[in-house]
């Protein structure tokens, strides 16, 4: 597994994003794993990413 990007605020806040991946393998359709952190409590999300295609501008 790739490694995450993470922002970290001033007071602690932590905003965790994971790489993208292309659950079909087509190159359309990609999902990103998302996390925020903050005074012991933990907000998760997977976004969905359609229509991108690598390689096109």
């Amino acid at each position: 597994m790739e490694e995450a990007f993470v922002l970290v605020a001033v007071g602690g806040a932590r905003w965790v994003v994971r790489p993208p991946q292309d659950p079909y393998g087509d190159g359309y359709v990609f999902t990103v794993e998302t996390e925020l952190h903050e005074d012991g409590m933990r907000a998760a999300t997977v976004a969905k990413i359609d229509g991108w295609k690598r390689g096109r501008n």
